[in-house]
């Protein structure tokens, strides 16, 4: 089960979820400003704010996430599991690996 804390809102204009992890700090992205902790994700047109909704409480009841929100793209997903950006996410990627190369190297 999931035990970050979420704040979800909606946004009918732009059909988006303003997500933000309340654990993680304040969210500094409200109507196009970039924050780092608060994100807006795109809803496909066929997916219903009851189907957001379904999806977002079977995800933290336990289920995979993946399977409960398939319409998320990757990067939106890793956001709401880690709380990483993807910018943040390339940098620890980027860390990793120069970290096993190094290891690897002695």
């Amino acid at each position: 089960m999931n035990t970050a804390q979420y704040s979800f809102g909606w946004d009918g204009v732009t059909r988006s979820i303003i997500v933000t992890r309340t654990d993680n700090g304040p969210c500094a992205m409200f109507l196009g400003q970039a924050g780092t902790k608060c994100r807006h994700i795109q809803v496909p047109e066929h997916i219903t704010v009851a189907q957001v909704q379904d999806g977002i409480n079977r995800w933290l009841g336990g289920s995979l996430i993946q399977q409960a929100l398939p319409w998320m793209a990757r990067e939106e997903r890793e956001f709401l599991v880690t709380g990483r950006t993807p910018a943040e996410q390339q940098a620890a990627i980027e860390r990793w690996e120069a970290e096993e190369a190094q290891m690897e190297g002695n």
